[in-house]
């Protein structure tokens, strides 16, 4: 199990949640979303947003970095990887 906290998390409805944190298996899937209270052991922070989708009924979640915070979406520079 890991966990994972950026700026935004993407809902798949789309919704914009600040400053939560994605819990995965180890097959890294989205098993828990709860919200970022302070320092919390074993989260790791990345910039930019976290957005979750379906994929093949999976949950699964991908890091964009960059990030356009004021139009809420990528940039041409931005890049996806799914979180694992």
């Amino acid at each position: 199990m890991r966990r994972f906290s950026s700026h935004y998390i993407i809902t798949t409805k789309p919704e914009y949640l600040k400053q939560h944190v994605i819990e995965l298996n180890d097959s890294g899937e989205v098993i828990d979303i709860f919200p970022l209270i302070g320092e919390m052991e074993d989260v790791e922070w990345f910039p930019g947003a976290i957005e979750l989708k379906y994929i093949d009924n999976r949950l699964l979640a991908f890091h964009y970095f960059p990030f356009d915070f004021t139009l809420m979406k990528p940039v041409d520079e931005t890049q996806r990887k799914q979180l694992l």
